[in-house]
């Protein structure tokens, strides 16, 4: 007897194009946040070798002065010169150690190149969608897929990727309702 049910189909697994650039992203986030806290170490370095204070680093560093206070305490840097104490308009403009600069750059290198490749990560999601026709939510419960459901269709629809892409299976009572 004959059946209206479609046939099984297989689970949905990510294509090699997308697990690779996933790992590359992954790893890029990885990366980024070593160099991260490579840069953090640097200003406590400056901070403990120059004893300059908190504000005064802050415009050099992109981060706020709360901030690095946060590194002073995460770091153990000690007491600081206070921006009014006395003779502290004396002392010499500060200017970053080459290590605090490296560090700065690498960090900021390292950002940029997790959005590139977060940015192709997306994008192999997307050709997956519609190399595989399968759903948004099949998508998201992919193994290896970090995305929520809502957030695989907004990269659908960055992507243009055309909707409707798993057609619903309908019963044969259904079909006789109308």
């Amino acid at each position: 007897m004959p059946t209206d049910h479609a046939p099984a189909t297989q689970p949905y697994a990510p294509s090699p194009a997308l697990t690779a650039a996933l790992k590359a992203w992954a790893d890029s986030v990885d990366k980024e946040v070593e160099l991260r806290h490579a840069a953090r170490k640097a200003v406590a370095d400056d901070l403990r070798e120059f004893r300059i204070p908190v504000a005064e680093m802050a415009e050099h560093v992109p981060w706020t002065t709360a901030t690095i206070h946060g590194i002073t305490n995460e770091y153990g840097v000690g007491d600081l010169l206070r921006s009014n104490a006395p003779g502290a308009a004396d002392r010499p403009k500060y200017k970053p150690s080459p290590a605090l600069t490296a560090a700065l750059k690498a960090w900021a290198n390292s950002v940029d190149n997790e959005e590139k490749l977060r940015h192709a990560a997306r994008a192999a999601v997307a050709d997956d969608l519609k190399a595989s026709m399968i759903s948004n939510s099949e998508m998201a419960e992919a193994e290896g897929i970090p995305w929520t459901e809502e957030t695989i269709r907004v990269i659908a629809k960055e992507h243009g990727v055309p909707g409707g892409r798993r057609r619903k299976t309908r019963t044969l009572r259904s079909k006789l309702a109308g």
